[in-house]
């Protein structure tokens, strides 16, 4: 029987504030349909200071993190407190609902649904016409992969979009920010398990790599040591202004592989959060 349990601290690769100055300049998701021509935005999410796009429907951060205008301010406010718990999906429980429209992937959403549900503390469950259930995961097909990070209660559909083709590993990867997590590449320990490649990199999208510390004003911290088997690491070119070339290399020059599944430390995570 599943623990039910919810602990006060967020993923380990959740929220967190403080961004270090890498060199950089702004957010882009090479796989998405968001270009560099953007405007450029700034304002406070969650306690730290963020630089993001926007397109006709949603506001982007991190390349394909779904951030609700509500959810954005001006100026930092250190009266709005997020704690873990915040955006955590109660008892543990996350609600999703798969249409005719996902016919195409439904297989790949459902592999991946199970990767998390079978091996960590979240129960999936699928919501039908009947169910009185207002917050839930929905899925739609669109030009990029995108999603929103985290519970959000009352917002009805946290709809993530996926590509026709995403792969179980993509789909994974954005359920995760749907739980709770963030992007691996962002903690501060990453350099002493992986190589960036700053010149493959356009100087405008270069602060997709910046790292923040463990602590920021929303109290959340990191668990664990830096995963480079995570499922919530980019893909070697990810942002690469030349595709041949990885943006990312293992710490001994090797080739870097993102993971399609889950790795131990992930399960490790989501058990110690939920």
């Amino acid at each position: 029987m599943k623990n039910k349990n919810v602990y006060m601290i967020l993923a380990a690769l959740a929220i967190v504030s403080c961004t270090k100055n890498n060199p950089s300049e702004d957010t882009f998701d090479q796989n998405s349909s968001i270009n560099v021509q953007q405007e450029l935005q700034e304002g406070f999410y969650r306690g730290q200071k963020i630089s993001y796009l926007t397109t006709d429907k949603h506001n982007i951060f991190e390349g394909d993190i779904i951030i609700p205008n509500d959810q954005i301010s001006s100026v930092r406010s250190k009266s709005v407190a997020y704690n873990s718990q915040d955006f955590l999906w109660p008892n543990a429980t996350v609600y999703y609902q798969i249409t005719d429209e996902n016919a195409a992937i439904e297989a790949s959403i459902r592999q991946a649904i199970d990767n998390i549900d079978s091996n960590t503390e979240l129960t999936f469950i699928e919501k039908t016409d009947g169910d009185n259930v207002i917050d839930f995961v929905g899925f739609e097909i669109g030009n990029a992969n995108s999603a929103p990070i985290g519970y959000f209660a009352g917002d009805g559909n946290h709809t993530i979009t996926l590509t026709a083709t995403a792969s179980v590993g993509d789909i994974t990867h954005e359920l995760g920010h749907v739980i709770g997590l963030e992007h691996e590449v962002f903690r501060e320990d990453r350099d002493e398990f992986i190589n960036i490649d700053w010149q493959n990199i356009d100087r405008r999208l270069r602060f997709n790599f910046n790292t923040r510390n463990a602590f920021g004003d929303n109290g959340t911290v990191l668990i664990g040591d830096f995963d480079a088997n995570s499922i919530m690491m980019y893909r070697a070119n990810d942002f690469a202004l030349d595709p041949s070339r990885p943006v990312i290399t293992l710490s001994d020059g090797s080739e870097f592989v993102r993971a399609e599944e889950l790795s131990e430390q992930d399960i490790t995570t989501i058990n110690t959060i939920y």
